[in-house]
């Protein structure tokens, strides 16, 4: 399905093929997100899940403060398609300033829990792994805007392999899961160096990899990316906040059991975001150009796939769930089937939610999406703090459940709105 964008300033890249660019990213996220469960697996067989359960809560603790510092810089490099665009340099600058501070809030996190001898170095380790990615996602973004994605894959798939291997190196040693978690980390680290950068250099040459702090176009770029960040950042809180209630009435046994199953929809999300991601640059040019039909039917193609994964897997987990998971995580798993399709049903929304949230970037509606992921953030929250008690690993479920409904009708609402006043914003743009 090539898909050929009109001559424009807009036109970044090559227009290679859509359904190559989303079938390559699909292998890579599906790649990395299967050497990510296996992450988990490792943990849960080899250590408890008491262990899982730790290392489950230190990425908790690392992930908001690392997704509300990272500004979604990688979306907005991959679609600034427009005349104005803003130099690699300057989102490299904007992500080590904002990088900075996020890993100086982690180690203040660190140290007010330092009590807690087994959480400290957990929470530090993650957030050492979590920098090299932040980085990482840079090249990333830029590969995605030039639809490079065969290099795109290839990263994504060798820092999964080699992270694995640094997990499954500390674990089965005994070293410990902080020594994996440093490892994985430095796996990261070899793929940013050893391929990463040389795409980078290949693509725009030395001089655009250096940093550039000009003050006023920095600021402008942070001013339209803080909003995106603060979605993001609510966006983890969504799937984290079930965790904290869960931990603090059921433990972390069912923190780890509740992790190990929900972990197992990761390659389905992965899956979405591979398409969102191969659909967001031809979004982008779509609206900078002025294209409302081409724009909205990509976006109807793209809800249809999402929802469509998530429904077919809510049914499988309706047939098997419990089988399932006794196959895979061991007897004890198999009577959580109904876990299982309460978190397929979930998944289904938030996918959804997902793929219009793709569109309304793409066509730069940025500050409208902090309100909406609010309101879902909020109702999160009321719903876990209501259920989770009652209702333990079941109740997290169904919080999830309500969340993402709410998700999914707000920001859908936005998308089509976006896609049907799409003459008079662009008439509006172009005066």
């Amino acid at each position: 399905m090539a898909i050929a964008a009109p001559h424009s300033t807009a036109q970044a890249g090559p227009q290679t093929s859509l359904r190559r660019n989303a079938a390559l990213n699909l292998i890579a996220n599906a790649g990395y997100a299967a050497c990510q469960w296996a992450v988990l697996l490792i943990l849960a067989r080899a250590g408890s899940a008491h262990l899982l359960g730790l290392f489950s809560l230190g990425m908790a603790v690392t992930a908001p403060l690392m997704l509300l510092t990272n500004l979604q810089l990688r979306n907005l490099l991959a679609t600034d398609v427009g005349d104005d665009r803003y130099a690699l340099g300057h989102y490299l600058a904007l992500r080590l300033v904002t990088l900075s501070v996020a890993v100086l809030l982690i180690a203040a996190i660190a140290l007010a829990l330092r009590g807690d001898r087994e959480e400290f170095p957990i929470i530090l380790a993650a957030a050492a792994a979590k920098s090299v990615e932040s980085i990482g996602e840079l090249g990333y973004g830029l590969l995605q805007r030039h639809e490079h994605f065969a290099r795109l894959s290839v990263s994504m798939l060798a820092k999964g392999v080699l992270g694995l291997a640094g997990m499954s190196i500390g674990v089965l040693s005994g070293a410990g899961v902080v020594a994996g978690t440093l490892l994985m980390g430095g796996g990261w680290l070899t793929v940013l160096i050893c391929f990463d950068l040389p795409n980078a250099i290949a693509l725009v040459g030395w001089a655009e990899l250096v940093p550039i702090v000009e003050r006023s176009r920095l600021t402008r770029l942070l001013r339209s990316a803080a909003p995106l960040g603060l979605v993001a950042c609510m966006l983890s809180l969504n799937a984290t906040i079930p965790i904290y209630v869960l931990e603090h009435w059921h433990g972390a046994s069912a923190v780890g059991n509740y992790t190990a199953i929900s972990a197992l929809l990761a390659a389905g999300n992965m899956a979405v975001i591979a398409i969102g991601n191969a659909c967001a640059p031809r979004l982008a040019r779509y609206y900078a150009c002025g294209l409302p039909g081409p724009f909205r039917s990509l976006l109807l193609r793209l809800i249809a796939v999402s929802g469509g994964l998530g429904l077919l897997g809510t049914l499988a987990a309706l047939v098997i769930g419990g089988p399932l998971l006794a196959a895979i995580y061991g007897p004890a798993y198999a009577n959580q089937g109904s876990l299982l399709v309460w978190l397929c049903a979930a998944t289904a929304l938030s996918w959804s939610a997902s793929a219009c949230g793709f569109a309304v970037t793409a066509a730069r509606q940025l500050k409208v999406q902090l309100p909406l992921s609010l309101c879902a953030t909020v109702t999160c929250l009321v719903a876990s703090l209501l259920l989770i008690p009652a209702y333990g690993p079941l109740g997290a479920a169904m919080s999830c459940l309500i969340m993402s409904a709410v998700l999914a009708i707000a920001y859908a609402s936005t998308a089509f709105y976006t896609s049907y006043s799409f003459p008079a914003t662009m008439a509006l743009t172009k005066t």
